[in-house]
């Protein structure tokens, strides 16, 4: 039981190294850091709950990272820690709420060349 464990842990490490740039990496190391995040900020409701991801896609530079929210938690709550998302992601943050679906919708641009050109058209 303990040799498949290893062998699918090298084959998916191997994966990130051949695969480095891949939407696959980006989401793993994406879902990586949003755990560290919530385990770091204490985000939770008193049942322990804390956001949870549903779904990242990464594209240009751009993340959009959709997750759900537990009873007792708003996106307000998830606002209070936006400059930590921007320190953890490396990048411009905007978290809004899926109302029907009862999703956090985080967008994360980690593009600087996106956010050179807007300072440089707003002059």
């Amino acid at each position: 039981m303990l040799i498949p464990l290893i062998g699918s842990a090298v084959c998916i490490g191997l994966i990130g190294i051949i695969y480095p740039h891949s939407t696959w990496s980006h989401a793993a190391k994406t879902k990586y850091k949003w755990k560290k995040m919530m385990r770091a900020t204490n985000i939770k409701n008193n049942l322990d709950e804390t956001f949870q991801l549903e779904e990242v896609k990464y594209k240009n530079g751009y993340y959009t990272i959709k997750a759900s929210i537990p009873t007792g938690l708003t996106v307000e709550k998830l606002q209070e820690y936006k400059k930590d998302m921007e320190i953890t992601f490396g990048g411009d943050v905007d978290i809004r709420w899926e109302k029907y679906d009862c999703l956090a919708v985080i967008t994360i641009n980690t593009n600087s060349s996106a956010v050179e050109h807007v300072l440089k058209s707003n002059l």
